[in-house]
C-alpha cells in the first residue's frame, strides 16, 4: 500500500469527557459533517495501546471530524453494567454512533477498529449505516483471537517468581483481563469472512492475513483498500513499551477523512 507524506501535527483539538449510559468517553467537537469513532482493542492489548490511540484520536480531530473514543463497559472508567459480554461491548459501539449521529450532528459515521475492536466495529456495521470501515490487524474470527490469547497468556501472566497463575477450567486471561466460558462461546462463534452484507462502502483493513476478509467484502460490493501493518507488536504488546505505527496511523487517518465536508 502507497503511504501518503507524513501528516503535520496541527494544534490538537480539547478532547471532552463524555458519560452516556455509564459508557465513558472522550469526545472532541468538529466541524465537518463526519464523525469518527474509535474502536479500541479490549482487555490487555488496549492497555497496551492505550497512548498511541489517543494521539490517533487528536489526529483525527484535528481534521475537522468529531471524534469519539470510549471504554467498553467494564474497562476504564467504563462502568461494570453487562461488561464482559460480547452484547455489552457491540451495544457499547451502537450507543457512540448514536451519540455522533445525535449529539454532533453527524450525518456520516467512520468505525475505526483495532484487534478485536475492529471485528467489533465490522459486526456493528453490517448492521448497517456506516460510510467507511478501518480495521487495524481485525481478528477474523473468534477463534483466532482466542488462540492468539492463550499463546501469549504464559508469557504475559508470568509472576516475578517465574510461575504462572492457575485458571478455572473453561477460563483464560491476559494480563488481569478475564475472558469467560459464556464470553469464550460467543467469540467462538464469530467469522467475519461469513458476512452477508457489506459492512460499508469503503474499507481499509491493515495488517497481515487479511486476504480472505478483503475479497470477502469485495465480493460484497465494498471497495477494499488493503496493506501490511508494521509496528503491531509495539503497538498492543506491552504497556511499558507501546510505540505508534506511525506509517499505518497516516493511513488510517487519510482513509477517515478523505473526502469529509464542512
Amino acid at each position: 500500500m502507497m503511504h501518503a507524506p507524513p501528516l503535520p501535527h496541527p494544534s490538537p483539538v480539547e478532547a471532552e469527557p463524555v458519560v452516556v449510559d455509564g459508557l465513558f468517553g472522550w469526545f472532541s467537537p468538529g466541524t465537518a459533517r463526519r464523525g469518527v469513532i474509535l474502536c479500541g482493542a479490549t482487555g490487555f492489548e488496549q492497555l497496551s495501546a492505550h497512548r498511541p490511540w489517543r494521539d490517533l484520536a487528536g489526529r483525527i480531530a484535528a481534521t475537522g471530524c468529531a471524534t469519539l473514543r470510549f471504554d467498553y463497559p467494564g474497562e476504564g472508567d467504563s462502568t461494570d453494567a453487562g461488561a464482559g459480554t460480547l452484547e455489552a461491548w457491540l451495544g457499547a459501539i451502537r450507543r457512540a454512533v448514536r451519540v455522533l449521529r445525535k449529539e454532533a450532528g453527524s450525518t456520516e459515521v467512520v468505525l475505526v477498529g483495532l484487534r478485536l475492536g475492529g471485528t467489533l466495529a465490522a459486526l456493528v456495521a453490517e448492521e448497517g449505516g456506516i460510510d467507511r470501515l478501518a480495521l487495524l490487524a481485525p481478528c477474523r474470527t473468534g477463534r483466532g483471537y482466542l488462540r492468539e490469547m492463550k499463546l501469549r497468556a504464559p508469557a504475559v501472566n508470568q509472576l516475578s517468581d517465574g510461575t504462572v497463575p492457575t485458571e478455572p477450567p473453561g477460563h483464560l486471561s491476559l494480563g488481569g483481563f478475564p475472558i469467560g466460558p459464556d464470553l469464550a462461546a460467543d467469540l467462538a462463534r464469530i467469522d467475519l469472512a461469513t458476512a452477508k452484507v457489506r459492512p460499508a462502502p469503503e474499507i481499509l483493513i491493515l495488517g497481515a492475513e487479511t486476504d480472505a476478509l478483503a475479497k470477502r467484502y469485495a465480493a460484497l460490493g465494498a471497495h477494499v483498500t488493503s496493506g501490511a501493518l508494521p509496528g503491531l507488536a509495539q503497538l498492543v504488546g506491552n504497556p511499558l513499551f507501546s510505540e505508534t505505527p506511525e506509517a499505518a496511523f497516516v493511513d488510517v487517518v487519510g482513509f477517515a477523512t478523505a473526502g469529509a465536508l464542512p
